[in-house]
């Protein structure tokens, strides 16, 4: 979870392929993104959670 930041929860993002919890996920992942801003990045998080 984040704290009312402006740090998208990437636990939520369909395209991670780790579960919080799983014991073969890598200790640091890279996460590549072609977006540049913060408002969109969020409203696509938004908009996943509701079609989930």
């Amino acid at each position: 979870m984040h704290d009312d930041k402006n740090v998208p929860d990437n636990r939520d993002r369909p395209d991670d392929p780790y579960a919080p919890d799983d014991p073969d996920a890598p200790t640091t992942r890279t996460v590549a993104t072609t977006r540049t801003s913060l408002t969109t990045r969020m409203d696509t998080i938004t908009w996943t959670r509701a079609t989930t």
